[in-house]
């Protein structure tokens, strides 16, 4: 898909018109990540915002401790950083490659000068933002409120796909950041697993979770 064609696919963007959407495609950059490459940095100027044509990126926050968390895996056909250009200060958080990824770079002066002269643009960012937020309080509540099995439970039900008539739920990165995204430890995910195991909920293979008795056997648990 070239670029024009992506950023049309993209709710932000769906009011502009073909002119304005080749002016944009024409100012966006194509910027490549191999797994590991941070896009930016948490406290650098917010000069861009990005869209994801290709990959998974994570973004992630360092605590008062010093230890990383992971607000949200991007995935593809999302944007990232756009609320960040607006205050036309600082990137609240860091931006990382989970495999090789594809982003577009949208420079934050040409954005903004299509907001300046596009009213309904700015309606639908801010629609955008606002449910951007809603996700982040369900989120909050759900660490809040759920141990780490059940947050495990409720990935595995929301991310799992059938598959050759099992429900199978395949995971694109590692341990340690499935863990930060659950807002646990390495060690206390490697025990709910291993609970979930004994029970026959689940088996293992390698990055795959198989689902026993489909997403019934996930919503019978308390």
């Amino acid at each position: 898909m070239d670029k024009r064609a992506f950023l049309a696919s993209l709710p932000l963007f769906e009011p502009l018109g073909p002119s304005v959407l080749e002016t944009l495609a024409r100012r966006t950059t194509e910027h490549d990540l191999e797994r590991g490459d941070v896009l930016f940095l948490e406290g650098t100027p917010a000069q861009a915002f990005f869209a994801l044509q290709r990959g998974l990126l994570k973004l992630t926050m360092l605590s008062a401790e010093g230890t990383e968390r992971i607000l949200h895996i991007v995935d593809e056909g999302e944007l990232v950083a756009e609320a960040a250009i607006l205050a036309e200060g600082d990137y609240p958080a860091s931006c990382e490659a989970l495999e090789p990824s594809v982003v577009l770079v949208i420079p934050a002066e040409v954005f903004l000068g299509l907001l300046r002269g596009d009213p309904n643009l700015t309606l639908r960012l801010l629609a955008a933002y606002s449910q951007r937020m809603r996700f982040l309080v369900r989120k909050i509540e759900e660490l809040s409120l759920l141990d780490v099995r059940q947050r495990l439970l409720g990935y595995l039900e929301h991310h799992a796909k059938e598959e050759q008539g099992r429900l199978v739920c395949t995971i694109p990165y590692n341990k340690k950041d499935l863990a930060a995204l659950l807002g646990t430890i390495p060690e206390t995910l490697s025990r709910a697993l291993s609970t979930l195991r004994k029970q026959g909920m689940i088996t293992t293979h390698g990055s795959q979770v198989v689902v026993v008795g489909g997403t019934r056997a996930l919503q019978g648990e308390d």
